[in-house]
C-alpha cells in the first residue's frame, strides 16, 4: 500500500473512532441530561402539588401562584441545562431540529393523542427519532473531522 492511501485510510479510520466516540458520548450526556431534569421537574412538581393537598381551601389566586412557581422552577431547572444541551447536540442538531419537531408531532405525538399507538409504541418511535437524529449528528461530526484532516494533511504535503 502506498503514502497516500494508508495516510486516506487512517484518517478514515480516524474518523469512524470518533463519529462512534461521538455517538456514546453525545447518548449517554443525553439521557443522564434527561435524567436530571426530568427528576428535579418531578420534585419540584412533587412539592407543588403536596403544597396544594396541605390546603385543599385555597383561592384561586394561590392556585395559581403555586402553578406559576412549579413553572418557573421547571423553567430554571431547564435553564442550567442549555449550553451541556447545545453542546452535544453539535454540529447539526440545531439545523434539523425543526424537522425532527414535524417529524415527532406527525409520527409520534398526534398518533398518541388520538389514541392511535400505545405507550409502547410511543416510546420506541421517540428512541427510534432520538437515536436517529444522534446518528445523523454523529455523522455530520465524523464527517466534519474526516474533512479537516484531509484538509490538514493536504496541506502538511505540499
Amino acid at each position: 500500500m502506498n503514502k497516500i492511501g494508508f495516510k486516506t485510510n487512517a484518517i478514515f479510520i480516524l474518523a469512524v473512532s470518533i463519529t462512534i466516540l461521538h455517538f456514546i458520548i453525545t447518548s449517554v450526556a443525553g439521557h443522564y441530561i434527561a435524567v436530571q431534569i426530568g427528576s428535579s421537574t418531578g420534585q419540584a412538581v412533587a412539592k407543588g402539588l403536596i403544597e396544594s393537598t396541605e390546603n385543599p381551601q385555597s383561592s384561586e389566586k394561590e392556585i395559581n401562584e403555586r402553578y406559576q412557581d412549579m413553572q418557573s422552577k421547571s423553567d430554571e431547572i431547564i435553564s442550567r441545562w442549555k449550553l451541556p444541551l447545545l453542546l452535544i447536540s453539535l454540529p447539526i442538531k440545531p439545523v434539523i431540529r425543526p424537522l425532527l419537531n414535524k417529524i415527532k408531532k406527525a409520527w409520534i405525538y398526534e398518533p398518541a393523542f388520538s389514541k392511535q399507538i400505545s405507550k409502547e409504541q410511543f416510546k420506541t418511535r421517540s428512541i427510534i427519532i432520538d437515536t436517529g437524529a444522534n446518528a445523523l449528528n454523529s455523522l455530520a461530526f465524523g464527517l466534519l473531522i474526516y474533512l479537516a484532516c484531509r484538509l490538514i494533511w493536504a496541506f502538511r504535503n505540499k
